[in-house]
């Protein structure tokens, strides 16, 4: 027993005690570990946790801006208004409707949308109006179909925004 601890008459107390937040998380603390234990896990680099994922795009292209469509729906992309255009990512670009949908309008009946996509960059293309139940008043974008010749090789891109990766 240390002569130097002080005592109460009841109990030793040196001064400092817990408030109930503390002591809630000090006891939290304890059960992770043992829950660790348990089931053979363990963080011995102290990695932090991940960071929370934010589908939101800071610098959105002229003309785009966040649509709200119902949750739960799953909007094809392709890199342009039609079905006989490419579709991104392996032919299985999808846009969900439960993160962030942003849209500048229609073309030939196709909403042209841009959206976040898991390697940080962005998609824009066209998603069909059958693969979403929303009604969205946007307007009609005027495209002009102009061919021309390219003088030296081009990229094409679905991510004009962020990463500017080339289309191969």
């Amino acid at each position: 027993m240390d002569p130097d601890y002080p005592w109460t008459g009841t109990r030793w107390d040196d001064g400092q005690h817990l408030t109930k937040l503390e002591w809630d998380n000090y006891t939290l603390i304890k059960q992770v570990r043992e829950d660790m234990r348990a089931q053979g896990t363990t963080n011995p680099t102290g990695k932090p946790l991940p960071p929370v994922f934010d589908d939101r795009i800071n610098r959105l292209l002229s003309g785009f801006e966040e649509v709200r469509l119902k949750g739960n729906q799953k909007l094809r992309v392709f890199d342009g208004p039609g079905e006989h255009y490419r579709r991104g990512a392996n032919g299985k670009a999808v846009a969900s409707t439960n993160g962030r949908v942003y849209a500048a309008g229609w073309e030939n009946g196709w909403l042209m949308v841009m959206y976040q996509i898991n390697n940080g960059g962005v998609r824009v293309g066209f998603a069909p109006p059958s693969d979403f139940k929303d009604k969205l008043d946007l307007p009609q974008l005027a495209f002009d179909a102009v061919s021309t010749i390219t003088l030296r090789a081009a990229q094409l891109t679905e991510d004009p925004l962020m990463a500017l990766t080339p289309i191969t």
